[in-house]
């Protein structure tokens, strides 16, 4: 996880102060999902921060909580994030959590959601379930509606360094 975004998001938990909606952006797919399963887990532990024994975070690293749901439009063979996706989660996110005090959703690839399906989800994130929270994973926070952006809690990993050293190793070839 990335050194400089973990000492804020720990004071953020210990302070109760974790916002109910997160985007994560920049770094690379498998540095943005750690950092979703750990705000995850900060969302549902029984022990406040994160202790990786309780159940509640077992399931999480386990991939099991029935509380914590992640939606990608990859799985579905989808290339773009569309409006019955978002519908789905709006209708699962008024269902009280099965096991948790909050239900998490974890939107993968929220860059590439189609306009429709953005103001689907603005409707659901400016007024949520007291229960619900949101994390969104992007590449880039571009292509994202600035109604969306104004009510999310951004943070930035900074430039993806496994690509640049890919493409630095391509350029040598």
């Amino acid at each position: 996880m990335n050194p400089t975004i973990r000492p804020t998001i720990d004071e953020m938990i210990k302070n109760s102060r974790l916002p109910h909606a997160i985007l994560i952006d920049g770094g690379n797919a498998d540095e943005r999902s750690e950092l979703a399963m750990y705000l995850a887990s900060a969302f549902i532990c029984d022990e406040g921060l994160p202790c990786n024994v309780c159940r509640h975070c077992q399931k999480i690293k386990s991939g099991s909580h029935p509380d914590v749901l992640v939606i990608d439009p990859e799985s579905l063979n989808e290339k773009t994030f569309k409006i019955g996706a978002v519908r789905d989660v709006i209708t699962d996110a008024y269902i009280l959590p099965n096991e948790a005090e909050h239900k998490v959703y974890i939107l993968k690839n929220s860059d590439k959601m189609n306009i429709q399906a953005q103001n689907a989800l603005l409707k659901l994130i400016e007024e949520p379930p007291l229960y619900a929270r949101f994390i969104l994973l992007c590449e880039s926070r571009a292509s994202l509606l600035e109604t969306i952006m104004s009510r999310v809690t951004p943070f930035n990993l900074g430039a993806d360094n496994h690509a640049l050293t890919d493409e630095y190793a391509q350029k040598a070839d």
